[in-house]
């Protein structure tokens, strides 16, 4: 739930998800779905628990999406993009900050690959340690100003 938002923006001709709950499989189709091109592909694995089918089924009605679904195994099936129903792109979400073209610098939160730069996906640990970071300090800040009147009447 935490990760999946972060992949919103891209661009993908292959979505492939492995959700086994509703909002696991929701989570993923709102985030990556938006980015899918047409004539692109979206797998499901696990569609056949109940959650999951009911997760997509759900999606695709709320979208207006009509493509056939096509079992591909004994657990997945697939559907083949071929319009632009569903919900829109917003490349600004991830890449709106990131140059197209070649970039000579290149910044933490994004890793190279030959001479482009793309964004790093952080991990759920790195988000967790960013949450408690920030909790951190505020409680540092508020202890600073507690701090503040006894420093003025210690001098």
């Amino acid at each position: 739930e935490d990760t999946m938002p972060t992949l919103q923006g891209g661009r993908w001709s292959l979505v492939r998800l492995d959700g086994d709950t509703y909002d696991a499989t929701r989570v993923s189709l709102d985030a990556l779905y938006p980015g899918l091109s047409v004539g692109g592909y979206l797998v499901i694995d696990d569609y056949f628990v109940d959650e999951c089918e009911q997760a997509v089924e759900d999606f695709r009605t709320e979208h207006g999406i009509t493509e056939p679904i096509e079992r591909i195994d004994w657990t997945g099936v697939r559907w083949r993009r071929e319009t632009t129903n569903g919900p829109a792109p917003e490349p600004e979400a991830v890449y709106g900050d990131i140059p197209s073209s070649r970039t000579s610098s290149v910044s933490e939160s994004e890793e190279t690959e030959g001479d482009f730069a793309r964004p790093r996906i952080p991990s759920l640990r790195e988000l967790q340690l960013k949450k408690e970071l920030a909790g951190v300090n505020e409680r540092l800040e508020a202890i600073e100003l507690e701090a503040k009147p006894l420093r003025r009447n210690n001098r």
